[in-house]
């Protein structure tokens, strides 16, 4: 049996309420709270939820506010910076990769909608 997870990484139609979906967003929510609410000084603390929250492949840099859905299907390469603003909806998976600029207010979307 699929599960809504398992359809929505597909790509295929799936229900956003499920309660396993409905948890994760909330557990990335938790966090990128944490990390939108950072002083500028807290580089480390940022770094950690960072990690935790997406599969960073080397130095990154992401100036808050961050915004995604899940965050586990962001893969971040080497050397990559986000300025102020950037929304990165991670329905798919979102693969960047290494030395990528982004500018202000970039925003990513892999969400789509019946």
């Amino acid at each position: 049996m699929v599960n809504e997870k398992e359809k929505m990484l597909s790509g295929a139609y799936y229900f956003a309420n499920d309660l396993l979906l409905v948890k994760e967003r909330k557990e990335a929510r938790d966090l990128l709270y944490e990390f939108n609410h950072s002083r500028p000084g807290e580089e480390e603390k940022r770094r950690e939820i960072l990690k935790n929250l997406m599969r960073p492949k080397g130095s990154i840099y992401i100036e808050p506010p961050f915004y995604c859905d899940y965050g586990y299907n962001i893969e971040l390469g080497d050397n990559f910076y986000a300025n102020f603003g950037c929304t990165i909806l991670d329905v798919n998976p979102v693969i960047i990769g290494e030395n990528v600029l982004f500018g202000p207010n970039v925003q990513i979307y892999t969400a789509g909608h019946p």
